[in-house]
């Protein structure tokens, strides 16, 4: 055995794993799959530990594998699973594939799931008596009873990102969900039902006029204050309800201990004046200590205007540490002034 390929022998498997860990490709790891007995069983490891998004063919074939062979470690290895079948070819069999291999994976924690319509029922998929205990769970799909009976059985998860459509009202049971930290969802809708009785912090919203103030009130219902929120702003009007001036002083009223606060419009944009006249409406926010705002479109002014913007802001909330404007920047305060990076 020569100098080179007697290294790895030469170094504990820990050592390995942490250096194999770097490899950000599955095309980087197949190399090593083939170099040697303990490099392959470290570099197994590691592939199938978290398999990111992949092109929904590729997910397809990988879960055809999966299904092929309910023995071998990859099984067992297999931590985190991102499907996104949204581009696959119609597949009659698909929901209970998918089913078959979720029944084999003992060790999964984390899920993400991607589908259309056509794709086929959730209900057929998610197992009831599924062997894992996810922590994170992200589902872009019908929301369902079908979904709500798959949550009532993963006691485990704190964090749930419900995306997709509903066609009928979405009930969760007083239990499930006991551990709910952090919440992100398109629907307002469903929010309460999500966030009533548990011990939601971080919660991550759609917003548009209509149901604004109900959806707001909503977030009260946490057993937890929240302390990180993001509101993503779909409606057209620079007006109440949904312009910035009227959302800060509600979301404030709502959430006193808000520590992080991002306000992300898709199709309004806000010019200097509207964001200097947001400033004394900080000053409602007791604990505030990062705040991002960011608009659509190319903002008409330049960085020096961003930098008044800051300082107001600060003065007005001073227990902000960082700010994010719509330019980029991020502020924060350095030798009693703001200062960008």
């Amino acid at each position: 055995m020569t100098e080179r390929n007697a290294l790895p022998a030469r170094l504990p498997p820990e050592i390995l794993s942490h250096i194999i860990s770097y490899l950000d490709s599955p095309h980087a790891l197949y190399p090593l799959l083939t170099s040697s007995t303990q490099l392959y069983t470290i570099a197994l490891r590691t592939l199938y530990r978290t398999i990111r998004q992949l092109p929904s063919p590729t997910a397809i074939l990988l879960l055809r594998s999966l299904d092929t062979s309910h023995s071998t470690p990859r099984h067992t290895l297999l931590t985190s699973l991102t499907l996104d079948l949204r581009y696959s070819r119609p597949l009659r069999a698909l929901p209970q594939l998918v089913h078959r291999v979720l029944l084999v994976l003992p060790k999964l924690t984390s899920f993400s799931l991607d589908l259309l319509p056509t794709n086929g029922a959730l209900q057929a998929m998610l197992p009831h008596d599924a062997p894992f205990r996810l922590r994170t769970l992200r589902i872009s799909a019908q929301i369902d009873a079908a979904l709500s009976a798959f949550l009532e059985g993963q006691d485990d998860i704190v964090e749930l990102t419900l995306l997709g459509w509903t066609s009928a009202p979405f009930a969760l049971a007083p239990r499930a969900l006991p551990r709910l930290r952090s919440f992100r969802t398109e629907r307002s809708h469903i929010l309460s039902e999500v966030i009533t009785g548990r011990p939601v912090e971080f919660v991550s919203l759609s917003l548009s006029a209509d149901g604004i103030y109900e959806t707001l009130a909503a977030l009260t219902r946490s057993t937890t204050p929240i302390t990180r929120f993001t509101a993503v702003v779909v409606d057209s009007a620079t007006s109440a309800p949904t312009s910035v001036t009227h959302l800060i002083p509600q979301i404030a009223t709502c959430l006193p201990a808000l520590e992080s606060l991002s306000i992300i419009t898709i199709v309004q944009n806000y010019d200097i004046g509207t964001m200097h006249a947001s400033t004394p409406l900080l000053a409602d926010f007791a604990q505030l200590r990062y705040l991002t705002f960011m608009a659509s479109g190319e903002p008409e002014y330049e960085l020096a205007d961003e930098a008044d913007v800051a300082a107001d802001w600060g003065r007005a909330c001073p227990t902000l540490r960082t700010i994010i404007l719509p330019k980029g920047g991020v502020w924060f305060p350095r030798d009693g002034q703001w200062t960008s990076s």
